[in-house]
């Protein structure tokens, strides 16, 4: 077990005026959007960007297993995976709301890209953590497409196997951001394709259909092997 030291150091503060600091920001608020809902405790590193403050956006967690009608793991050979899910009506009316807040916009763009912009970097965070269930991948590429069909694709590189392991969607507006009770998306659509972009899997069935950022719960993916 490594060491642990504490160093205490004292300052001295000549000729200053008063410190003008102020109570450190509260956390964000429970969800209170079900009973799945994860607890403060559990989504600490998904509310907070590293004492500074509460993060704007969160995700969606999901588990990846094999369908009911499989045999044997269809995700073997998978180099990358692509998940899509659709806004509902509190999201779609976020962005028209607040165009800046698109992938696109001056303040959506260091949200949706990589950290080096100096926003939360979501392109950098959805595969890190400690969670000893979560896949080994990297971002290739963040979507949001808000014509049509307002939705949300992730492009993800896999470093290992997927069964039985987690990926995070997003990023999502919170409900504090979206300023509503419920900013729910829908899952649409997961598939994996080989490294020669061959199509490998699809998927089977997949519950709950939809979710809110920082939930307890998992989408669980089923999975079945693409024949031929």
């Amino acid at each position: 077990m490594a060491l642990r030291r504490t160093v205490y150091v004292l300052v001295l503060n000549l000729g200053c005026g008063p410190s003008a600091d102020g109570d450190p920001a509260s956390s964000a608020s429970d969800s209170g959007v079900d009973d799945t809902s994860a607890d403060a405790s559990s989504t600490d590193d998904a509310s907070s960007t590293d004492g500074d403050g509460p993060l704007t956006h969160g995700t969606i967690p999901l588990e990846f297993r094999r369908g009911d009608s499989q045999a044997t793991d269809p995700f073997v050979g998978s180099a990358r995976v692509t998940v899509t899910f659709t806004y509902r009506e509190c999201l779609q009316e976020f962005y028209d709301a607040n165009p800046a807040m698109r992938q696109e916009g001056p303040d959506g763009e260091a949200v949706f890209g990589g950290a080096a912009l100096g926003g939360e970097g979501w392109m950098d965070r959805l595969c890190t953590g400690d969670d000893p269930a979560q896949a080994i991948c990297e971002v290739e590429s963040i979507t949001q497409r808000l014509d049509v069909t307002p939705q949300l694709s992730v492009v993800y590189v896999l470093g290992g196997g997927l069964e039985n392991r987690g990926l995070q969607f997003g990023p999502i507006p919170t409900k504090e951001t979206a300023g509503c009770v419920d900013p729910i998306v829908r899952f649409s659509a997961a598939s994996g394709r080989d490294p020669e972009d061959l199509e490998l899997w699809v998927t089977e069935s997949f519950s709950p259909t939809e979710a809110v950022t920082d939930q307890g719960g998992a989408i669980v993916v089923r999975a079945a092997r693409v024949e031929g």
